[in-house]
Order: structure tokens, then sequence, then C-alpha cells
């Protein structure tokens, strides 16, 4: 029925069709800072996302030398007026935390056990402790073949952070590895262990020592303590821009060699040996032998650290060449 009113109409010239009027062009209007507006059509927007610009960088972190042993680095804060904390801890270490603050609460316990320690105040600790300005230096007590983290943030002397944390992770380079080992004999008396120390190869230097069962915790951590002690040693070497073999002719000994410790009571102790290399690194494994008042015995270490990759056994130089950083036998 209505089909038929509306024919009659538009037959009577009564009935106008009017076009369908256009919709406008909606479009978003984005206010800048610097007062101007941008338009843009709703039609040709995609997908709108809000991004968080990071904040900037309030360090410059730039390594320079890495050493199997010690790194050098210049710390470059924006601000030269800002006090500010840095330290390097293993990679292993730094990923435990959850997030910078926990790192920071960590760095402020360690100040104020520090502080108690020395029976003084965290700001006393902070005012020798913290740095201001480019700080230009090495940092020694590393390990060869180990992933690293050097961070920095401003701290003022209340234990303030003013600065959000600036952060730098590298790897030392590994040592070279032989298969050479050293023997060690022990004997004891009532009060004093002699150890005789017989390297298989007389022209190799290598590291000597005895060390407390309790300072040593177990044979398996031993490595690493004598690691981090010779590389801690070879600071003043380094500093002093002496060659490490300076070291080496110091402090390492070659051929057979004998010590003699007193006082050792009735404790346990670890007599150990190791070849080092070139770089001061460790090169063999280490030979533990624990003495005891009943008896010694020659107990197992690792070596997780070393580089296992350039393992060769070194025979008497006469029978030797370098090659490739690695000591080979001719063939």
């Amino acid at each position: 029925m209505k089909s038929l009113y509306f024919s009659v109409l538009m037959a009577l010239g009564l009935l106008v069709v009017m076009p369908a009027q256009a919709q406008s062009e909606r479009k978003m209007l984005i206010h800048m800072k610097d007062q101007t507006v941008q338009e843009i059509p709703v039609s040709s927007i995609d997908s709108i996302r809000f991004v968080e610009e990071a904040a900037p960088s309030a360090f410059d972190i730039i390594l320079g030398e890495v050493h199997p042993l010690y790194a050098s680095f210049t710390i470059t804060p924006k601000n030269m007026e800002e006090t500010y904390n840095m330290m390097v801890v293993e990679k292993s270490v730094f990923d435990k935390y959850k997030s910078d603050e926990e790192v920071i609460a960590d760095d402020l316990k360690f100040f104020q056990d520090m502080a108690n320690g020395y029976q003084t105040t965290l700001d006393d600790i902070l005012q020798q402790m913290l740095i201001t300005s480019e700080y230009v230096d090495y940092h020694v007590g590393l390990l060869p073949d180990t992933e690293y983290v050097m961070w920095a943030y401003g701290l003022n002397y209340e234990g303030k952070q003013t600065s959000p944390m600036s952060k730098v992770s590298f790897k030392t380079p590994a040592g070279t590895h032989v298969d050479n080992q050293i023997s060690i004999k022990v004997t004891r008396s009532a009060d004093a262990i002699t150890a005789e120390y017989l390297p298989d190869d007389d022209t190799m230097y290598y590291t000597a020592g005895m060390m407390h069962a309790e300072d040593a915790i177990g044979p398996e951590f031993i490595p690493k303590k004598i690691q981090t002690s010779i590389s801690n040693t070879i600071a003043d070497y380094v500093l002093g821009e002496a060659p490490l073999s300076d070291y080496l002719e110091e402090g390492a000994s070659k051929g057979a060699s004998k010590g003699l410790f007193n006082g050792v009571g009735t404790d346990k102790y670890f007599v150990t040996a190791a070849y080092l290399d070139d770089e001061c690194c460790i090169s063999s494994d280490v030979t533990i032998v624990a003495s005891t008042p009943e008896g010694s015995k020659q107990v197992s270490s690792t070596r997780s650290f070393l580089n296992k990759t350039s393992s060769v056994k070194r025979l008497p130089s006469a029978k030797l060449q370098i090659k490739d950083q690695v000591r080979r036998l001719n063939k």
C-alpha cells in the first residue's frame, strides 16, 4: 500500500528525493609543545600507541683495555658537580637483582655495614667513597673469561639517589691453558708445614702457597681465590705501567722450590700450586694437597673460569715455539 502511495506522489510531482548529505571527514587535532596544531584525518590512522621515552643517561661509561684480569674505563657524568657511586660485579651476581632500586639498596647496605665495621657514620663513609667529576681508572681483581656489569648512579652524602643508573656489560678474555701439572710433597711437624713443589717444566712460571681451610671454604673455590688474589696483586704493576713480566719474575716461581709455613698448630690447610701464563692467568689445573696433623692428601679442584679450548701439553722449552698466543709443541 505504501509503495502505491509513493508512486502516486511521484507521478503528481509532489515527492522530491533529496540526495544524501555528504558526511564531513573527522580529524584529530594534536596540540604541539611549540604551540602549533597538527590536523590528522582519523581515516588515515591505523593505530595509536603512547611510548614513554627512556630517561636520558646521566653518565657515559666508556671501556678501554679489557684484560683477562683488569679493565680500564672512563666515567663522565653529565653533571660534573654531582657525587656518584660506581661498582663492578660479575654479571651472574647482577642478574639476581630484580631492579636498579634493589641494586642501589644493596650498595647502601654495603656502605652501612662498612660504617658499622669502622664505627663511624654512613655520611663519613660516603664522603670517602663517592666520586665527583670525570673518573678514569683501572678495575682490577677480575677473572678470565667472565662477564661483568659496571654501573654508576648519582648519590649524595645522605645516601639519597640523585640520578638514574647507567650501566655497561663486558666480558674478559680467556687465558691460555696447558695440561702440565705441578706435584707437591708435604711434610708436617708439630707446628709447621714444609711443601716441596716439583713442576714438570722448569721453564714455566707458577704460583704456590698455602691457605687455611676456613678461608678456602672448599677446594672448589680455591682456583678462583688464587686468581682473584693475583689479579689484585698486579694492580701496582698495572697502575705503575710496569710489564706483567715483572710480577712473574718477582712474585712467581720457576723450577723446583720449597716453602716453610710455621705456626699451623692443629688446623687444616690447603697447599696449592698452579702454572701461570704470560698474562698472569692460571693456565693449568690447580694442584691442591689437604694437610692435617693426621696426614696429607691430594684433592681435586675445579677451574670453571679457565679456557679449555686451547689445551696443550708443554714439554721442556727446547721443543717449544710460540704460535697464535698458545705455546705448542714442535712437529
